[in-house]
């Protein structure tokens, strides 16, 4: 600025007329905004220019500094066993690439891990100090659910032998058999089966169960008025067992019988609504 008050730009040197600007145009302010510094390469260890706010912790002159520098592999040896690995240089030159896997390191550890037994499988476990400061007791957290829940003992209504399952298993109305094998292999009435059968009782039908039909088997026949009663658990609802399903009305309404299949909904909900709709009382 000169005695009489009159500022000059910073890049060319003229006068600036307008007061409230720092810069005699906008080209000069536009030039001021680009500044570059000077910066090293980390790569190849040139001198470039970049602008202020591009400036890193390590700044590369282009791709391919970049990644030569980066994606360059040593070959070292691990100080504990001594085999010979290949690691990334970036990684060397922080200070890595002592040790060729985990268990190497670990074993530089002055600290060994503390041996404890599950409560739930009876198997034995590591766990570092820190952990151990809690006293863990489980070896999983499936362990420790199971440990927790409330089981009940039933007996396979197949082959006999005592088995335990939760109780909330029990609540969806499993616990009948011990394995698919035994539920697959039973020829016996199901728990829909059964709660029809008592109702039917109850009412004092005449009823037949398990009659067979040719090649079919019906779950229950009442013979008077010749209808058929099927009680179909949730996998009836699979394509399969619906298209052998459709065969089997299909042969018995040829034989004259009245087909009413009832879903396992239908009949935990209420078995007198289903025989409601048969008419027999």
């Amino acid at each position: 600025m000169s005695a009489q008050g009159t500022r000059f730009c910073s890049i060319c040197n003229r006068a600036i007329t307008n007061p409230k600007r720092q810069f005699c145009s906008r080209e000069c302010r536009h030039v001021s905004l680009r500044k570059r510094i000077l910066v090293k390469c980390q790569g190849c260890g040139k001198n470039f220019e970049i602008l202020p706010y591009l400036k890193r912790k390590t700044n590369y002159c282009s791709v391919a500094c970049y990644h030569q520098s980066t994606f360059q592999r040593r070959e070292r040896k691990c100080i504990v066993c001594g085999q010979s690995f290949i690691a990334k240089a970036c990684l060397v030159r922080q200070g890595f690439g002592k040790f060729c896997s985990l268990k190497c390191q670990h074993k530089t550890y002055e600290v060994k891990r503390i041996l404890f037994k599950c409560w739930q499988c009876k198997k034995e476990f590591e766990k570092p100090p820190s952990v151990a400061k809690k006293n863990p007791h489980f070896c999983s957290k499936t362990c420790h659910d199971d440990y927790l829940r409330d089981y009940v003992t039933r007996i396979c209504h197949h082959c006999g032998k005592e088995f335990e399952l939760p109780t909330w298993e029990t609540k969806k109305g499993k616990g009948m058999f011990c394995s698919r094998y035994c539920y697959i292999h039973y020829n016996g009435e199901s728990t829909l089966e059964a709660k029809m059968r008592h109702a039917l009782e109850k009412l004092k039908v005449n009823f037949q169960q398990e009659v067979k039909f040719g090649k079919f088997h019906a779950d229950f026949v009442i013979p008077e008025k010749k209808i058929v009663i099927e009680c179909d658990s949730y996998w009836h609802e699979s394509k399969y067992v619906k298209e052998r399903d459709d065969r089997k009305d299909t042969f018995l309404k040829k034989l004259g019988y009245q087909v009413f299949r009832f879903s396992e909904t239908q009949i935990k909900k209420s078995v007198l609504e289903c025989l409601q709709a048969l008419q027999l009382f």
